[in-house]
């Protein structure tokens, strides 16, 4: 099942300007990659891990799989590894574990020893709702699903005069930060 956030396809999102597949691939672990591949329900594919890789052989043959694959299967495997970048940081992996203690979800033994992006990519191979309500709360947390508006909030300058609409969303907004 292929989850994706409502809010995802926000061009605005800085973490959907900054990606870059081949930088994702070349330190992503190949064994998770293969397991992606495989377990990917519109993909379904075979990524063959040689377990004597180099750190170095083993990026190269990720990206080259990446590269071999249609334009179509490419363009799922970018969609999921875009949104699995979202919570490739530390304040990211530190949600992953805190929501996991919360769930009781039993992470893998050497789980702490995974990169970012593979604690990620495990994250949401394994508990896909999950990963998805993470990066929601993520967002809220570095405040990249805020805009920043200015009101000029002069003396004088009654905010419930400027329309209905206007006031209304103040105190909405007022009442979910307090």
């Amino acid at each position: 099942m292929r989850i994706i956030p409502d809010n995802y396809y926000n061009n605005d999102s800085e973490m959907a300007k900054t990606f870059n597949p081949h930088q994702f691939l070349n330190r992503l672990d190949p064994q998770l990659a293969a397991t992606y591949y495989q377990e990917q329900e519109e993909l379904q594919l075979t990524f063959e891990v040689d377990p004597t890789w180099s750190k170095k052989q083993a990026g190269e043959a990720n990206i080259e799989f990446f590269l071999s694959l249609s334009d179509e299967q490419r363009e799922i495997a970018e969609s999921d590894f875009r949104i699995v970048n979202e919570l490739k940081t530390h304040a990211g992996a530190d949600m992953i574990f805190q929501k996991a203690g919360r769930l009781d979800i039993e992470l893998p033994e050497n789980f702490e020893n995974y990169s970012l992006q593979d604690k990620a990519l495990w994250f949401y191979l394994r508990h896909p709702e999950e990963f998805i309500s993470t990066t929601d709360e993520y967002e809220l947390h570095d405040g990249s699903g805020w805009d920043e508006v200015y009101i000029d909030n002069k003396p004088g300058n009654n905010l419930e005069d400027k329309g209905p609409a206007l006031s209304r969303s103040r105190h909405i907004w007022h009442r979910t930060l307090i």
